[in-house]
């Protein structure tokens, strides 16, 4: 099977059911198996989940601590877990200054980095600034996209 690295919002879209993205992400989710493909998580993205889904100043009905840590867990147990390791650092640097990536966009240069480590060739993100590019295909599924 082939990873596919999901984004935050992806996760964040499919477990709001207020969202209007909700169906949506959820059914890209779903369609992964059929796709012949794994759902592959980093580090950042299950705590990035997290702070998104307890957060209460950007959520109406925030998760509490233990609610959200169970999600998190259960999302990690059913998902690859891609650990960054010294060549992520390399490939993160890399690609954020080769794009001129400043402040706050290094957190997904470090998507990018964790990806070429580990061989992942499928971005599935919500994110209109990630761009497919040098062998990593994006996919927005609320745009209509489908996996390659």
């Amino acid at each position: 099977m082939d990873l596919v690295l999901v984004d935050t919002n992806i996760f964040v879209y499919a477990l709001d059911a207020d969202s209007p993205h909700h169906a949506t992400a959820r059914k890209a989710l779903a369609g992964l198996p059929d796709a012949g493909c794994e759902a592959a998580v980093s580090p950042q993205i299950l705590f990035e989940l997290y702070a998104q889904i307890t957060h209460r100043r950007s959520r109406p009905r925030p998760l509490s601590p233990v609610a959200a840590a169970e999600i998190v867990l259960l999302i990690r147990n059913e998902s690859r877990l891609l650990i960054p390791g010294e060549m992520s650092v390399a490939y993160t640097l890399e690609w954020a200054v080769s794009r001129r990536k400043e402040g706050a966009d290094v957190y997904d240069a470090t998507l990018v980095g964790c990806m070429k480590e580990f061989g992942v060739r499928c971005l599935l993100t919500a994110d209109s600034g990630f761009q497919s590019e040098g062998g990593i295909a994006v996919v927005n599924p609320l745009r209509g996209q489908r996996l390659p």
